[in-house]
């Protein structure tokens, strides 16, 4: 039961968080759901509730989506994701979360203080985010700061930014579900337990969605890299 309540509480708050930055839902259940469960039986959790909210906010921004800037990514993501999920188990997991840490607090304070430094659509910084992403998010579960950053930046719109992240969310967590399934990472037992997270983050996306027109452009990008610096805060705090 604890470990239900404990599911529920954090993907309701992830629901939110990724409907008004466009992504989050990892990062927060990644950050509550460990006290419960290991981490392979998080990220398999996380990932199963996300491609249900991803595929809501899809339905929701559907009209916005650019779909000629998700195609490359998405392909390098997942080659670099399903090598994560399956070879990540030789590195230790401690080493791990410090770095992946490390670098969220890096990347938030470079584009604090850098963020009139735009980033381009091209093939090299295609493959520099997408890469990893995969990586962070067939180990951890979470991969959306780096393209999150990369959509925002090449978007023209709040709402394409939003339609065509969750598009990319929706690919990338769906492709990590099936890897896990079949490498039994995705157990029954998870499964049940994501009914009610399910349930709970499509409340705090609903919450989100009825927030997310008093957002601006600036504010969203303010809210998405304060975020990102507090989870790479927290992040490194519970490696020790």
């Amino acid at each position: 039961m604890t470990t239900a309540i404990v599911a529920t509480v954090a993907s309701l708050l992830g629901g939110l968080i990724q409907t008004l930055t466009g992504f989050g839902s990892g990062i927060v259940i990644m950050l509550i759901i460990p006290f419960v469960l290991s981490i392979s039986q998080s990220s398999a959790l996380s990932t199963l509730v996300c491609v249900v909210l991803n595929l809501s906010l899809v339905y929701h921004y559907r009209r916005f989506i650019n779909f000629r800037i998700i195609i490359l990514p998405t392909i390098i993501s997942l080659l670099f994701s399903f090598v994560a999920i399956y070879y990540g188990t030789l590195v230790p997991i401690a080493i791990l979360k410090i770095i992946f840490s490390c670098f969220l607090i890096l990347l938030a304070l470079y584009f604090i203080f850098f963020s009139n430094i735009s980033i381009s659509a091209n093939v090299s910084t295609a493959l520099i985010c997408s890469s990893l992403a995969g990586l962070a998010n067939g180990l951890f579960g979470i991969g959306g700061p780096p393209m999150a950053l990369y959509y925002l930046s090449i978007t023209e719109s709040k709402q394409q930014y939003l339609g065509t992240v969750q598009f990319y969310f929706l690919i990338t967590s769906l492709g990590s579900t099936i890897v896990r399934l079949f490498s039994g990472i995705l157990t029954k037992e998870i499964a049940l337990l994501s009914i009610p997270s399910i349930i709970a983050i499509l409340i705090g996306k609903q919450i989100g969605v009825k927030l997310v027109q008093y957002i601006s452009q600036e504010k969203m990008k303010r809210l998405i890299y304060g975020f990102l610096l507090f989870a790479g805060i927290v992040e490194l705090i519970q490696c020790f």
